[in-house]
């Protein structure tokens, strides 16, 4: 314990990524778990390990803000879901991570404890929204970290800071103490709560501990159960794909990404490149979008600008999250139906897909880190660009572009360290499984990370 708090003392100031810390009460747990070690009063496969938490789930006698002004001074009495299992499996949770202000976007920024910055080159962004998780577990300030994910907010993260995330499939893992409280009312689908770690292995034990069924949620089901390892890298089925029809990349993350299948094929597994079959990658950004903003805005539309001024903007914007984003903001029962219509579409198009399939391999993002914006809201990330390839592309897009469709979706997601640019920065790559399959899938990731590389700290911590 002394250790990782000498480490955020010192790595803290220039990062920013653990915004509330409880010193105190961190070191007399360590005494307590390293006393009853002796005695051999084993807690649980956690015991003693110290873990951070975003700052969006409830932690008893912890300050918890949601990066919201109003929140600032909110201290819960009882423990999110996710949380109460990491202590009662023997983790030590020492404070808190940073995200944007009420989750809003994929940077890291908020009025209370300002911006958190990329362990790899602190003049860019970690990502967001669990930007601080992904740069404290990066940094070594933590050994393990929950987030949230409802676009892209636990795997960008980990990509951009170069470490393991999951995005579990829906409802695998309770939300409940989650701020904002979801899923509740429309919004029942879209976000799943995950870990974020420095190998797939650490990922696999913290879903074993943190997933399956609670009392407080009734839609989460019992944990399936974690059969032994039962394949080896030549018996692996793989498809890959370095890009999706009408969303941008880099040519140095598509390299990457073939150059991980190529790896994996030199080792006897069966390796394919292909894409699903007319797929609208563009749509399914939209759909998600629409779902999620229709849920939003299900009672009364956005600055109460009527629902036809809505649908008029959503025909006219080129960006699919602007459209998705403006059709939810003026949508109605009968347009969310449909939404989910094309939702279940796009799950039948991908549980196909990977049918007779153990992954697929993708990029997490148009980009690496990019550097700092100033993106206080969000309607200013909404609008905001970034250069892909020398062409402007909307930040939205360039970030939560490759990981929203699996949203949609609903697929179990792990972001794996696949190499690095030119420039020093970690690239990760998505390796998606079917629907609750996660369990085999986090195998199928630590084969694969066996293969193409494992995570490696930041060089200047």
């Amino acid at each position: 314990m002394a250790a990782f708090l000498d480490r955020i003392e010192r790595m803290n100031p220039k990062i920013n990524a653990v915004v509330t810390l409880d010193k105190d009460s961190a070191l007399r747990e360590a005494e307590e778990a390293e006393e009853a070690l002796k005695s051999g009063a084993l807690k649980g496969p956690l015991h003693g390990v110290p873990v951070t938490i975003k700052d969006s789930f409830e932690t008893a006698g912890m300050r918890t803000t949601s990066g919201l002004p109003a929140r600032s001074n909110y201290i819960p009495s009882k423990d999110a879901t996710v949380v109460a299992r990491l202590k009662a499996a023997g983790a030590i949770v020492m404070g808190k991570t940073n995200l944007p202000e009420f989750l809003s976007g994929c940077h890291c920024c908020n009025p209370i404890f300002g911006g958190t910055n990329n362990p790899w080159d602190v003049s860019r962004t970690p990502g967001g929204s669990s930007g601080g998780s992904a740069a404290a577990v990066a940094s070594g300030m933590s050994a393990l970290d929950i987030g949230s994910d409802i676009k892209g907010s636990i795997r960008v993260p980990a990509h951009f800071c170069g470490v393991y995330g999951l995005k579990p499939t829906d409802f695998m893992v309770s939300s409940t103490g989650h701020i904002p409280g979801t899923p509740r009312g429309l919004l029942r689908y879209l976000i799943s709560i995950g870990p974020l770690a420095r190998s797939a292995r650490d990922l696999r034990l913290a879903l074993s501990i943190i997933g399956g069924e609670d009392g407080r949620l009734w839609e989460v089901p019992p944990m399936p159960r974690f059969p032994p390892k039962n394949k080896e890298v030549g018996e692996l089925k793989l498809v890959v794909s370095d890009s999706f029809p009408g969303l941008p990349v880099t040519e140095e993350i598509k390299s990457m990404v073939r150059h991980a299948g190529d790896l994996l094929s030199g080792q006897g597994a069966t390796v394919e490149f292909a894409i699903p079959e007319k797929f609208n990658s563009q749509k399914a950004v939209e759909s998600n979008q629409e779902v999620e903003m229709t849920a939003m805005y299900s009672r009364s539309p956005p600055w109460h600008i009527p629902r036809k001024v809505w649908q008029v903007m959503a025909q006219n914007a080129k960006n699919p999250f602007l459209r998705g984003s403006f059709a939810g903001a003026g949508s109605d029962l009968y347009r969310y139906s449909k939404a989910l219509g094309q939702r279940d579409a796009f799950i039948r198009k991908v549980e196909s897909f990977l049918s007779g399939r153990d992954a697929w391999m993708c990029p997490v993002a148009s980009i690496a880190a990019p550097r700092h914006e100033e993106l206080k809201n969000f309607m200013e990330v909404m609008m905001a660009d970034v250069e892909v390839e020398g062409v402007k592309t909307p930040y939205d897009v360039a970030t939560f572009g490759y990981t929203s469709i699996f949203n949609l979706t609903g697929s179990p997601v792990v972001t794996i360290p696949a190499g690095f640019t030119k420039d020093g920065l970690p690239v990760g790559l998505q390796a998606v499984g079917k629907r609750w399959r996660d369990v085999q899938l986090l195998d199928v990731a630590e084969m694969i990370s066996g293969i193409i590389g494992t995570y490696r700290p930041p060089d200047f911590t």
